[in-house]
């Protein structure tokens, strides 16, 4: 099959969608936030000029994120997913990003070792399932967070995601400013932060399990739309020990991939919530 490859725009969200929908046999709604995060590559996957297939690649510097890949159920088994990541990880190298990350499906973990990418840790997707009235000691002073304290915030988050990513954290906090957290210790330095999506806790980041907790117990008196979720690393045990405890249970887990060294820096243990399963 000959395939040609488009970038996706703004115009094509909802051809998008329709695809993504029959690849993944549920909606999604990552891509409207995924495309103005530049530098990026989204790609559509054509074959006589109509998408089959599409996946992208937000570039943070030190590394790039590989999400969303679906192919149309009519055009699987042709190697159409192999020929969309050859393809990214062609943008990638032009980059410059050394290392490539992505949440592998089963399908792509089976697929994404013949690239020379290997697992090292795991992504967990829990749902709360009830509502659990806890109270942690407040230790730390929790507030909203604002937009002046993004520079402080972005090094913070720096620290432990591996790459400075204002331009993501201020696109979720502009959705609704009173749903994000800021946690500072006595001294007034940050030890974390919680921005609560409508259905989805994160990005979320700490220096421990504590401050983590306070800012969920701050978070949970939100209202979401359906039962709130989480994606946290497999790695963090203390952090799938607190949601095991609010009432979230686990709704399946994929395999965290990555092509080129370690990233510098990164930790993923004090990931408590990430973004999506597109950005990361």
């Amino acid at each position: 099959m000959q395939l040609t490859f488009r970038t996706i725009t703004e115009q094509d969200i909802p051809v998008a969608s329709e695809l993504l929908l029959a690849a993944y046999g549920g909606p999604t709604s990552s891509l409207p936030r995924c495309l103005p995060l530049l530098p990026n590559d989204w790609l559509f996957a054509l074959s006589n000029d109509k998408p089959i297939g599409m996946g992208g690649a937000t570039h943070y510097g030190p590394f790039s994120f590989i999400g969303l890949m679906g192919v149309s159920p009519t055009a699987q088994r042709r190697g159409i997913g192999r020929a969309i990541m050859e393809e990214l990880l062609r943008r990638i190298e032009a980059h410059g990003c050394p290392t490539v990350l992505l949440d592998a499906s089963k399908d792509g973990a089976r697929l994404y070792p013949r690239l020379g990418f290997v697992e090292d840790d795991g992504a967990m997707l829990l749902q709360r399932d009830n509502i659990l009235e806890i109270m942690p000691p407040q230790n730390e002073a929790i507030n909203q967070l604002q937009a002046s304290d993004l520079p402080e915030l972005v090094a913070f988050d720096a620290a432990y995601f591996g790459a400075a990513r204002g331009h993501v954290l201020a696109s979720y906090l502009a959705d609704d400013p009173q749903r994000a957290f800021i946690a500072r210790d006595p001294g007034g330095s940050i030890t974390g932060f919680l921005i609560a999506q409508e259905d989805m806790l994160g990005p979320w980041m700490a220096t421990n399990v504590e401050v983590a907790e306070q800012l969920l117990s701050r978070a949970q008196a939100l209202p979401f739309a359906g039962a709130p979720r989480a994606i946290i690393p497999v790695s963090n045990e203390a952090g799938m020990r607190l949601l095991h405890r609010y009432g979230f249970r686990e709704q399946r887990t994929l395999a965290h991939m990555r092509l080129g060294p370690s990233v510098p820096g990164r930790d993923r243990r004090h990931i408590y919530g990430q973004a999506s399963f597109a950005i990361s």
